[in-house]
């Protein structure tokens, strides 16, 4: 077996991680560590970040870096994902909607520190990133809120202008 290394946000590393350590290692995202990252053979990867139990996750094969479209997987699917990814499966490419990055291909892989910062950047970042979109959400919701509330009044005060006539 070609060696395969998992390493997460504090540094700890294990080679050819069982099952159980992939899972245990990916419950503990958002509850002891941000991140973690499954080096593949031929300078692929998988890694996932977020908060516990709401997390995304990115992988880079030959064409590219991809990540997921959905941002809140449980710890189960991404450990499925890792496992299937370690054992050289590619249906979990297709099972889930990734998104090819913006790295534009098969270009050279880059270091593993860049790839886990990129990913979730230095420790704490993955979480300031995660905030990061759920404060875009919130400002975009409350912009919507607020647009509207705007265009209800100015029609109430419209309204009234043609029935005071």
């Amino acid at each position: 077996m070609a060696s395969i290394t998992m390493e997460d946000s504090n540094g700890a590393t294990i080679s050819n991680p069982s099952e159980a350590q992939i899972a245990e290692t990916l419950g503990r995202i958002g509850a002891g560590i941000d991140h973690c990252s499954l080096s593949l053979p031929g300078d692929s990867f998988v890694q996932a970040a977020g908060a516990h139990n709401q997390l995304f996750v990115e992988y880079r094969d030959a064409s590219g870096i991809y990540t997921s479209a959905k941002k809140d997987f449980d710890a189960t699917a991404v450990a499925r994902i890792f496992v299937d990814a370690m054992n050289g499966k590619e249906g979990w490419k297709t099972d889930y909607n990734f998104q090819r990055g913006e790295d534009g291909g098969g270009d050279a892989a880059q270091p593993r520190e860049s790839r886990i910062r990129g990913m979730a950047g230095a420790a704490g970042d993955a979480s300031k990133r995660f905030g990061s979109q759920m404060v875009g959400e919130a400002r975009r919701e409350v912009s919507s809120e607020a647009s509207y509330g705007v265009s209800r009044v100015i029609r109430q005060f419209i309204r009234s202008l043609f029935r005071g006539r």
